[in-house]
């Protein structure tokens, strides 16, 4: 069955679809040494809402060494991208 034009032209306003259902999907995709933490869910949950929020905001507070840094300011970007 072929689209109305009407159709079609709706089509331009929807969400695109993600490849990856979160930042950390990607980071496991690209790099088999990626290690995903419980932190690292909540992070990737909440990098999820902010982008899809119009005017988010995050702010990261967790220990050290937990990934926070790779995920939020390398692998979030490219995930969005």
């Amino acid at each position: 069955m072929a689209l109305t034009a009407w159709e079609a032209a709706a089509r331009h306003f929807e969400p695109p679809r993600r490849r990856w259902a979160t930042p950390g999907a990607l980071a496991q995709d690209l790099d088999s040494k990626t290690r995903q933490t419980p932190m690292l869910d909540l992070l990737d949950a909440e990098l999820v809402k902010l982008f899809d929020a119009p005017d988010g905001r995050l702010v990261l507070s967790c220990p050290p060494q937990e990934g926070k840094s790779q995920r939020a300011s390398r692998r979030f970007p490219l995930w969005v991208l």
